[in-house]
């Protein structure tokens, strides 16, 4: 089986009224500065500013969601729909007509979000764009990974015949290696280069063989209605708290997620009866900050399939630096931006110079945040007391070197020398029959 069709979703839930956001991101960041040492500006959404799609900043001139439509254009997806907001759409349709997308078939569809921000309404609308039937698995991808560019290697998965629901998960240990240095755990979680990894799972074969894990923002899913009811509450587990500021602060969304999918309705009964072993480490992890590697990927993917009612796969195989990559925070688009200005991004990104050649027209088109997105982002910056003095431009509009950027070198200088490595070992594979000749791509 080869997956053929897609969705990305460049839409995601509004955050409340401009000046609660601005509190909530200094709260989170002041209190992680103190956690870790880190600094970290999450990227919220706001009703009141038509800007705070975060889809549509840029990375060296390019709006993140140009790079995953590229990253599409250059797989075998056949169908593909978009769902964001009106910006969106004027980047989507400046992307169609440069690259002449849609000049055979109607390859790539622009769905507008609406007025319900979710990722049931985003999932929903994708699905109807390009009619995608319920016994059908596709390809579910966040609009926020612009170095994930090997689809290829989730389309094409060996257990899609298997399963209604999978996911490949960014590990540690299969992108950095087993053995480096820069690395430390931090209240249960571990801090390696760039990101925090939050969950040990073992190998049930081999129970030494321990991975840190961190969800992967792609899926691969087949979208029915029962999924299509549970996938807000699923999704909401990714985080240990509710990431919506209007709601009581209860301990959060994972919790919530484990007792709405999988304790209710009679499935505790049959987590004790088929999967006992899960029931310690949530113990431990509900008293503590203590996170042991108590089970394994084939104890999650049993979790999951009862809590979601499916037959699920959870596993960690890729080692694929630009699914780690989701951009959630200011400090992920200066990280980016330093990788792009460090070595030539080609090296990065193996399509750079179509990105960059579609830069300059875009940069043509009347879109605000794409022409100023440096004036945006320097005034965004003066909201926050760890970001004033550190602003990303300089009056030019040039990406400039700053306190912030100094800590961040050691790490980029380790994921830039890991990405440059993964791509000139991608590049040497043996060509299949996509790479040869992909019908969808047209000349520019």
């Amino acid at each position: 089986m080869v997956i053929n069709k897609a969705i990305v979703g460049a839409s995601y839930d509004d955050s409340g009224g401009i000046s609660e956001v601005i509190k909530k991101i200094e709260s989170q960041a002041i209190k992680e500065k103190q956690k870790s040492g880190r600094s970290q500006h999450n990227l919220y959404r706001s009703i009141d500013d038509v800007n705070s799609s975060k889809f549509n900043y840029s990375i060296r001139g390019v709006p993140i969601i140009a790079y995953v439509m590229m990253n599409f254009y250059h797989s075998g997806i056949e169908r593909l729909a978009i769902v964001g907001d009106d910006t969106t759409r004027k980047i989507f349709d400046s992307f169609t007509k440069y690259f002449n997308v849609n000049a055979q078939e109607k390859r790539f569809v622009f769905i507008p979000e609406g007025d319900k921000w979710s990722l049931e309404n985003t999932m929903r609308k994708g699905k109807q764009g390009i009619d995608i039937t319920d016994d059908e698995m596709i390809i579910f991808c966040s609009g926020d990974l612009p170095l994930g560019s090997n689809i290829e290697q989730f389309r094409t998965d060996s257990d899609l015949n298997n399963y209604d629901f999978m996911v490949n998960l960014n590990s540690m240990e299969n992108i950095y290696g087993k053995d480096f240095n820069n690395k430390e755990r931090v209240n249960g979680s571990m801090i390696g280069p760039y990101r925090r990894w939050h969950l040990p799972l073992k190998d049930k074969k081999d129970e030494n063989n321990v991975h840190w894990i961190k969800e992967n923002n792609l899926w691969m899913l087949k979208l029915d209605e029962s999924f299509l009811h549970k996938v807000n509450i699923a999704y909401s587990g990714r985080k240990q708290y509710d990431d919506n500021p209007g709601s009581n602060k209860q301990k959060g969304g994972r919790w919530n997620t484990i007792k709405e999918l999988t304790l209710k309705d009679g499935k505790w009964y049959k987590l004790i009866k088929e999967i006992p072993e899960v029931f310690p480490y949530l113990l431990v992890r509900g008293i503590s900050s203590y996170n042991p590697p108590l089970i394994s990927f084939e104890t999650l993917s049993n979790f999951a399939s009862i809590g979601l009612e499916k037959e699920v796969k959870v596993k960690s195989t890729h080692t694929d630096f630009g699914f780690l990559d989701d951009i959630d925070s200011v400090e992920d688009i200066i990280f980016n931006e330093m990788m792009m200005h460090s070595i030539d991004p080609n090296s990065l990104h193996p399509q750079w110079d179509q990105l960059k050649d579609f830069r300059t027209y875009l940069w043509g088109e009347d879109i605000p945040i794409v022409n100023q997105f440096h004036k945006y982002m320097n005034n965004w910056f003066g909201n926050f007391s760890n970001l004033r003095g550190n602003e990303m431009f300089n009056l030019s509009g040039v990406f400039q070197e700053t306190e912030l950027t100094k800590s961040m070198e050691d790490n980029v200088d380790i994921v830039v020398n890991n990405r440059q490595k993964y791509i000139h070992n991608l590049s040497l594979k043996p060509p299949n029959s996509h790479q040869v000749h992909n019908p969808f791509i047209c000349q520019h």
